[in-house]
């Protein structure tokens, strides 16, 4: 029996958080060992899952801080996450963060937003802050304290290391500031989590990947290989 070349990719995955496309790398989010496994608290790939439940599983350690509905977005492989920034919102029950001040870092793909509001993250009053905003119609990043680049709503990928605020691996140039105190607030996605409100400050941007670091720093050599695989996606 002869068998049509196409006869395999029939039972190839359509999700395939794994892909080569990823700038070369087969896991994006590690760069395949360039950052540390273990300081990947979470990472998110809406962009080409197979289906929402699957779009809403945390690849660095599937079934412990999945995703959840809070109010589901609409959701298809090419845009990611659609949220409608009035009701839509997701939660990642991470809780403890702020244990490690500015010791964070994390990265976000987007296609941009066309109003004001958090694309994720969370926000307690006087207290340790996380997450990107559009604020005002310019960014603003937040790791403990907040920064507030001057740019306007953009596609691409966005990384906090530490103090440090770069867009498609561009340093703006902007340090964050300091607040201190301790928040034990889960993140949100498609707003923020402000001082424990299911949705606040909702965002109509599309999120199509997510990772987040805990008491690591990444390095400008890593934020721009892992701009390059986040892109590439």
């Amino acid at each position: 029996m002869t068998f049509s070349p196409s006869f395999g990719r029939i039972f190839s995955p359509s999700f395939k958080p794994n892909s080569l496309a990823a700038g070369g790398y087969k896991i994006w989010y590690t760069l395949d060992g360039l950052i540390s496994a273990a300081n990947c608290k979470a990472a998110y790939q809406p962009k080409g899952a197979a289906d929402y439940a699957t779009s809403k599983v945390n690849l660095a350690n599937p079934g412990t801080y999945n995703a959840t509905d809070v109010s589901a977005p609409a959701w298809d492989a090419t845009d990611g996450w659609k949220f409608n920034g009035t009701t839509n919102a997701l939660e990642i029950a991470i809780t403890n963060m702020s244990a490690y001040g500015q010791n964070n870092s994390y990265a976000i793909r987007i296609k941009a937003p066309t109003k004001d509001g958090a694309v994720f993250g969370y926000s307690q009053v006087g207290q340790h802050r996380f997450g990107i905003n559009f604020w005002a119609g310019v960014l603003e990043a937040q790791n403990d304290g907040i920064a507030s680049p001057t740019q306007a709503y953009a596609d691409g990928v966005y990384i906090v290391a530490g103090n440090k605020v770069y867009k498609n691996g561009v340093d703006y140039g902007s340090t964050i500031n300091t607040i201190g105190g301790s928040a034990s607030l889960g993140i949100k996605v498609g707003c923020r989590n402000f001082n424990g409100t299911n949705v606040n400050f909702p965002s109509d941007a599309k999120v199509l990947a997510l990772s987040l670091y805990q008491n690591l720093v990444l390095t400008p050599t890593q934020v721009g290989l892992l701009t390059t695989a986040m892109n590439a996606l």
